[in-house]
């Protein structure tokens, strides 16, 4: 999963029971830092029962500065055992100076698109 700052992107963890305390643990891989969180706490859905939340709205402002990767940890807390992983790329998306023009391939599918129908009529 791929995450930029001031984004909030849900991350997802199924565990077997409903009703646990499940609760996050992040840190960046390069470096093995802690990642400071305003709150650890997932959320359980209260529509699909045992799928646990966390928002990244819940990751400190200032406690990732650069582009980086992000080892997420969902523990349940009543058997430290039971634990979710996942990972996140934060940063690197799309340069906003990027401008891509497609009009060639926009008149490539129209030629295509009309090839097809002139096959079809060909066929009928």
């Amino acid at each position: 999963m791929r995450y930029i700052k001031g984004e909030k992107a849900i991350l997802v963890g199924i565990f077997s029971k409903p009703g646990l305390t499940v609760t996050m643990k992040m840190i960046v891989l390069e470096g093995d830092n802690l990642v400071e969180l305003t709150s650890n706490i997932c959320v359980e859905s209260e529509h699909m029962p045992g799928v646990y939340m966390f928002s990244t709205e819940n990751i400190k402002d200032d406690s990732i500065v650069t582009d980086c990767n992000i080892l997420a940890e969902m523990t349940n807390t009543a058997d430290e055992t039971m634990k979710r992983y996942g990972k996140i790329s934060f940063g690197g998306g799309f340069n906003n100076d990027t401008v891509v023009d497609l009009t060639e391939i926009k008149t490539l599918l129209m030629t295509l698109t009309s090839d097809i129908e002139e096959l079809i009529a060909e066929v009928s």
